[in-house]
């Protein structure tokens, strides 16, 4: 569901939102740390399905990807490099306007508000001061502080838990597939997919086609492919 801009529904009692592509717009610093991992490793990764995948630990992807491609590597090490890469790439970095102005307004209203992410805790606190919104949570959820990556509902269950609200009380954000799932199988009241918000940013794959404009099933299967 798109929100109307500054309406926060009554029956709301905690807004929980991703951090990666949702609050802040990393994916571009991400992509061009992959890049460099692939050019040292030789490792082929699709920037559709970076997208697609976005939301996946990055040391789940590189194991799947040497596996498919039989090539022998130490998938921690290489993640290790990866996060060096995307930190050292993290000087600049802005803020998604379109998804922060309701935060914003959340804040305003003395609605609680927390970030539940599939990165670690230190990489989403760092992305958040570097874009100047850190001051607008309560809480701060990075991968080490649930068991289930997404599309299980561990990070938004948690998120709920941490803020001391019910999952049905809660609306949240997502700008992936994986995310979206995740949210509804926690049981959220609201969940909102932000790549359909208007002044969200546009996202190409390598033949500059809108990521939006793949079909579900087509992600679907693209994820599938890495997961199972």
């Amino acid at each position: 569901m798109i929100p109307d801009s500054g309406v926060i529904p009554a029956e709301v009692k905690a807004l929980v939102f991703d951090c990666d592509g949702t609050l802040v717009d990393t994916m571009p610093i991400h992509w061009r740390a992959w890049c460099e991992i692939c050019k040292e490793t030789g490792l082929v990764f699709r920037k559709t399905d970076f997208y697609t995948l976005a939301g996946v630990p990055g040391k789940k992807i590189i194991k799947v990807l040497a596996k498919q491609q039989g090539i022998k590597l130490d998938p921690f090490a290489i993640y290790d490099k990866k996060r060096k890469y995307f930190l050292e790439g993290l000087t600049s970095v802005t803020p998604i306007p379109c998804v922060v102005q309701i935060a914003r307004e959340a804040q305003r209203s003395g609605i609680p508000i927390a970030v539940a992410s599939g990165s670690s805790r230190s990489q989403v606190q760092k992305a958040l001061k570097v874009a100047g919104i850190d001051n607008l949570f309560d809480v701060v959820l990075g991968n080490e502080d649930y068991e289930e990556h997404k599309p299980k509902p561990d990070a938004f269950i948690t998120a709920a838990s941490r803020l001391g609200v019910k999952p049905e009380e809660c609306w949240g954000f997502e700008d992936t597939d994986i995310g979206l799932e995740a949210l509804r199988q926690a049981g959220y009241y609201r969940v909102t997919d932000v790549r359909q918000m208007e002044g969200y940013p546009v996202r190409t794959d390598e033949n500059g086609l809108a990521i939006t404009n793949h079909s579900t099933e087509f992600r679907t299967q693209r994820y599938r492919a890495f997961t199972t």
